[in-house]
């Protein structure tokens, strides 16, 4: 068993005072298989010219099960901040999270994970080795973690997974794409997941795959099977169903992004 502390800040900063902010947040861990938060406190906030008051909000579950977070201000108000803190124990050797449901859902392909055809091609000649949808999946993940360059800026979160796969670069969420489109153009179930990691930076995203009635965590950006130190935040089909943070405004005004994420072990 580990344990790890983490700190999630996500920053808003507007040109000019916005209002009538409705806010979705998930910046809460994942709860289940072998990760258990404990001790997660959220806090939201928000000011005018530095005078600031704490924002009321409510929590839920989303439609994949996900901790959200959500609210509405009305006031004006040029700068946002929610935070986001804890300790997260991992109970298991290696990353791993119960099936629940109906598979077929993460077999299906979006409008972000839809597969060319050299990219179905390429994806059989990975898959037609023996072994287990795993097995199948970590070389398709040795695969895009050597073909795809991570480059910071060279993508958007509009980027398609076949946009990304023919400029050749990309970032977390473009390599997590094109392997979910990869192992599902074989009929390897496999969903998106967007969390945090050992270290301080920003959000990550990663794949898990159903093998063996489990969902293992595989990290193409790093080429590996996640074992411990990645803390999950939301999964979803794609990047697209499940956004850390989404929301309208009253106003127009430039927004500013500020994400300071530190997770340690302890």
């Amino acid at each position: 068993m580990r344990e790890y502390q983490y700190s999630y800040r996500t920053e808003y900063t507007y040109g000019q005072p916005v209002s009538r902010y409705s806010f979705l947040l998930r910046c809460l861990p994942w709860s289940g298989g072998s990760q258990h938060p404990e001790e997660s406190q959220v806090s939201i906030r928000h000011s005018l010219f530095g005078l600031g008051d704490q924002v009321i909000f409510s929590r839920g579950i989303d439609g994949w099960g996900s901790s959200i977070c959500y609210g509405y201000v009305p006031e004006y108000h040029d700068t946002f901040i929610s935070e986001s803190k804890g300790i997260v124990r991992m109970v298991r050797q290696y990353y791993e999270m119960p099936f629940r449901g109906n598979s077929s859902v993460f077999l299906a392909d979006t409008a972000l994970t839809m597969a060319t055809l050299d990219m179905r091609i390429l994806s059989a000649d990975y898959a037609s080795v023996s072994g287990t949808p795993l097995d199948k999946a970590l070389r398709i993940c040795d695969f895009v973690h050597h073909y795809i360059e991570f480059a910071s800026g060279s993508t958007t979160f509009k980027t398609t997974a076949s946009e990304s796969f023919r400029q050749r670069k990309g970032v977390c969420q473009d390599l997590a794409h094109i392997m979910i489109s990869m192992c599902r153009s074989v009929g390897i179930p496999v969903r998106y997941v967007n969390g945090l990691t050992v270290g301080e930076g920003q959000t990550h995203a990663w794949v898990e795959v159903l093998s063996q009635n489990l969902w293992f965590g595989v990290d193409p950006t790093a080429n590996k099977l996640i074992d411990h130190g990645y803390i999950k935040i939301a999964h979803g089909r794609d990047a697209h169903d499940c956004p850390v943070n989404c929301g309208t405004f009253y106003g127009i005004a430039n927004q500013n992004t500020f994400v300071r994420v530190s997770v340690n072990e302890v």
